[in-house]
């Protein structure tokens, strides 16, 4: 009877944690619609004055055009890249021997942080992997990404032997590129939120890297606005 009571009370906490979610998501784009109308309307009340009126036919709705189309084909391209390759279930998820977990700032992101360290354990005790490279960045302040990941993960048991420190992962792309460089590991298991995983398969494969894709919980199901501009930059700059 309390197993029963304790799934109900598990059941009920992810309800509310995936309710939170999507309220914050549809509050940051509601902020954002309501930007966006207020310069249209700005743009459309100055439209009498002939200089803005040629600006704005020859330029911003062209730009606007192009980066609406341009973003719809990168998002498409992205999640076509990591069809299938993003796991959730570890009992579904192949083996790789080398397990990619990319850099949150715990002090900033805490929940994001925290959500890769899990998924990076339980890969570990399921024995999906053997060993773990950690890439971050260093800032000012005792701010290491990848040493504070090592401390979280050894701290849960994982061995400190089983894992490498990569402390010039500033960005998505250098973190892959020198998983592969620098490390030697093109088949690897990509450890970050969802929406964060497929795109980060998507740079993989731009750049010679078999990868597949873990998360753990509920923490960045939902794909906030600004993930479709890094989008682009993936598919357009990268």
């Amino acid at each position: 009877m309390n197993g029963i009571f304790y799934d109900i009370k598990v059941y009920f906490c992810l309800i509310i944690v995936s309710l939170k979610k999507l309220t914050m998501g549809l509050f940051r784009l509601i902020i954002v619609s309501l930007l966006f109308l207020t310069v249209i309307i700005v743009i459309w009340r100055l439209q009498k004055y002939k200089a803005v009126k040629i600006i704005t036919r020859w330029f911003l709705i062209p730009f606007f055009v192009l980066f609406l189309i341009s973003s719809v084909i990168s998002n498409h391209l992205v999640n076509k890249a990591s069809e299938n390759k993003v796991y959730s279930d570890v009992n579904l998820i192949p083996y790789r021997e080398t397990a990619l977990v990319l850099g949150a700032d715990q002090k900033s992101a805490p929940e994001f942080f925290s959500k890769r360290i899990d998924a990076a354990f339980i890969l570990y005790k399921a024995g999906k992997v053997k060993n773990f490279i950690l890439s971050g960045c260093v800032g000012p302040a005792n701010y290491d990404e990848a040493a504070n990941m090592k401390s979280a993960l050894v701290a849960k048991g994982v061995p400190d032997s089983l894992i490498t420190m990569d402390k010039e992962g500033d960005h998505t792309l250098n973190s892959i590129v020198r998983c592969k460089e620098v490390y030697h590991k093109d088949k690897i298991i990509l450890v970050s939120q969802s929406y964060h995983a497929a795109r980060a398969i998507y740079t993989a494969s731009k750049n010679g890297v078999d990868a597949i894709g873990f998360y753990s919980g509920t923490v960045g199901v939902i794909t906030p606005p600004k993930e479709y501009l890094s989008r682009l930059k993936a598919v357009v700059f990268q």
